[in-house]
């Protein structure tokens, strides 16, 4: 499944009442059992049924990880009883050498496992779990993937199945700390320390000023903020107070620019636009809005990688209606797949309702603001980052400019590119932003 299609199975599958607790109504944890499962080469289904999230620590039954090790091409062996079980495991390219682990009643009793519900309940299953998920650690590390627990071994109660029966109560939250984007104004710009080089650090000022500003831009989260502060100056932040001063102005200078309503469009002499032989060009410029913080982004020269084909000229030698139809098949399939980009993407949807016309067919929609349309629906469902969105930005200047793009379908578009870029910049759901 691509991206989207996951976003969509997680959305709809999360409303059923059959999944376990921690799934129910949570399309994001889902999501994330799509992608462990594939990583374990296993199905969504499996995946959600088989793998617990303990306080942030996958795990899974005894079962599972014993069909991990033998999938693998390992052999995996367990015997014992209510007093003693032990595993062993021949790894396939290692025949000659024996893993082997022994778990006895002497051992959960020093370890303060009898008083629980399980052991008391189904001591040999819970003996067997132990020694399959220690030697599993020990010989098959390659193909756990980060489950090297059982959910027992974390703390919940399970059957004698190695079902969980309930998971162990979250441990009470640690003390808040105090949001450092969101410090009392003291009127004073004094720096609070310096970094090695002696360069100035933010300054309570810049750090009121940022709070404001991600205030007004609803974006409320610690991680939020953060990620996007480290976007603007390409570096990673654990914490704002690691800003320099002059970090932090850039960081406000770009808020201010998204606080910024969308301005009119730059004077004739510096709307050139970047073309495909990357020369300036000299269309006029459309009128249309622009977003601040992109409007430096040039437009994307058009590019392919080598061996595909020219798409151009099967659309230009299509003798009807079908073989236009077949070339647009082959372009969508390969711009999905990232092959062609955005720009070539939209000048290939342009050439193909061009050819349709002239073999006849009236037009039924507009072929550049269908194109961009599923780009900045595409950048949505993929969380692209704001370059990205910036390029797409310059597509819909440059079209309209061209006078390819109606100028309603023009600023109907330049509403989803700001909405796009605000859920890029913000890291909000991207997929429900176009």
């Amino acid at each position: 499944m691509t991206l989207p299609d996951k976003i969509y199975y997680a959305k709809t599958l999360a409303d059923s009442n059959m999944l376990p607790g921690q799934y129910r109504r949570q399309p994001a944890n889902i999501l994330w059992a799509i992608e462990y499962g594939e990583t374990l080469k296993i199905t969504a289904m499996a995946a959600i049924l088989g793998i617990h999230v303990i306080d942030g620590k996958p795990s899974a039954s005894a079962a599972l990880i014993s069909g991990l090790v033998r999938s693998a091409g390992h052999r995996l062996r367990v015997t014992g009883n209510a007093e003693r079980a032990v595993a062993q495991i021949i790894r396939s390219d290692d025949p000659e050498f024996t893993f082997e682990v022994e778990w006895t009643i002497e051992d959960a009793r020093r370890a303060e496992l009898l008083d629980k519900s399980g052991w008391k309940k189904y001591p040999a299953s819970m003996l067997k779990a132990r020694a399959i998920s220690q030697v599993a650690r020990d010989a098959c590390e390659d193909v756990l993937f980060g489950l090297h627990y059982t959910p027992e071994e974390l703390g919940a109660d399970v059957d004698a199945d190695g079902n969980v029966i309930s998971l162990p109560q979250p441990a009470a939250p640690a003390a808040q700390q105090p949001d450092p984007w969101a410090r009392p104004a003291s009127g004073e710009d004094d720096p609070w320390v310096v970094d090695a080089s002696g360069e100035p650090m933010i300054n309570r000022a810049q750090m009121n000023a940022l709070a404001e500003l991600f205030g007004q831009l609803g974006i409320t989260e610690r991680p939020a903020r953060l990620a996007l502060a480290s976007q603007v100056i390409e570096a990673p932040l654990a914490s704002a107070e690691d800003l320099t001063s002059t970090q932090a102005d850039a960081v406000i200078a770009h808020l201010k620019a998204m606080a910024e309503p969308a301005g009119q469009a730059p004077e004739a002499d510096e709307a050139a636009t970047v073309i495909e032989d990357g020369t300036e060009g000299d269309e006029e410029p459309s009128g249309l809005a622009v977003i601040p913080a992109l409007a430096q982004v040039s437009l994307e020269p058009p590019r392919s990688r080598p061996g595909v084909e020219d798409y151009f000229e099967s659309l230009a030698t299509a003798k009807h209606l079908e073989a236009v139809g077949r070339v647009e098949e082959r372009i969508v399939k390969d711009f999905n797949a990232t092959a062609v980009n955005a720009t070539m993407f939209v000048d290939l949807a342009i050439a193909a309702a061009v050819r349709r016309e002239e073999l006849g067919e009236p037009p039924v929609v507009n072929a550049a603001a269908a194109a961009l349309a599923t780009i900045l629906t595409r950048a949505a469902g993929r969380a692209r980052g704001v370059e990205d969105v910036g390029r797409i930005h310059a597509l819909i200047h440059h079209h309209a400019a061209t006078g390819a793009l109606p100028e309603s379908a023009a600023a109907e578009l330049m509403e989803q590119c700001r909405q796009v870029y605000q859920a890029s910049a913000t890291g909000t759901d991207l997929s429900d932003a176009a």
